[in-house]
């Protein structure tokens, strides 16, 4: 099991949510982000300091 930090994010790329959890895989950590992120803006997945994925709005700096 692999340790993951999902942080969902608001409109306005503040962490709305931090999740912490152990997923046997990138693929499962991603599916739990999904249904975390539902409602929001986006979500990111970490394993440590590897991004895994962002699922949802692009990245911006406004």
């Amino acid at each position: 099991m692999i340790e993951y930090r999902i942080y969902v994010l608001s409109g306005d790329e503040r962490i709305a949510q931090a999740l912490e959890d152990r997923f046997d895989n990138d693929n499962a950590a991603l599916e739990r982000a999904e249904d975390a992120y539902a409602g929001h803006y986006a979500a990111e997945v970490y394993d440590g300091e590897r991004l895994v994925a962002r699922l949802g709005g692009p990245f911006r700096l406004d």
